[in-house]
């Protein structure tokens, strides 16, 4: 037996703000109140969504440069200099690798432009008004840990 689901066209016109990779919408948007924004999560709700077919390209990362990064860190942020908001379940302290010229935009794959640093000063890094000097920061900090400067264990 073959069960067929349609779907009206017009389903498929303009995505709901949780179908798309970006926000629709600025986040801090004041002309409606908060309950106006609930009345609309609330009619925008679904049980489930369904899985939209994208095409991506993806850009391999090396996996030593990640494991050095980490190790050169040492479970320190080398964006604010605080130990790792928490240890994984395999007992490793949790930072993210960063690359300060995304790969995206074809930026090196390589550790002179990688630094670990905790969830915050990787959305800052991405998304704060300031991130252009914020990267020119780890940039900085990233050249003088790989020049061995400012107490880096790494020669």
């Amino acid at each position: 037996m073959l069960i067929l689901e349609l779907t009206p066209l017009s389903a498929f016109d303009e995505p709901t703000l949780s179908e798309t990779a970006s926000p629709l919408l600025p986040a801090w948007d004041t002309t409606l109140s908060l309950d106006d924004l609930r009345h609309k999560a609330l009619a925008d709700a679904a049980p489930t969504r369904y899985p939209v077919e994208r095409q991506t390209f993806y850009r391999q990362r090396s996996q030593w440069i990640r494991l050095y990064a980490l190790r050169r860190a040492n479970g320190q942020c080398e964006g604010c200099g605080m130990l790792a908001p928490f240890t994984t379940p395999d007992g490793q302290p949790y930072l993210e690798v960063h690359h300060i010229r995304r790969l995206s935009y074809g930026g090196p794959d390589q550790p002179r432009w990688v630094v670990a640093i905790c969830p915050n000063c990787l959305r800052r890094a991405h998304y704060a008004e300031d991130a252009v000097r914020y990267n020119a920061h780890l940039s900085q900090r990233a050249k003088e840990r790989e020049e061995g400067g400012s107490g880096s264990s790494v020669r």
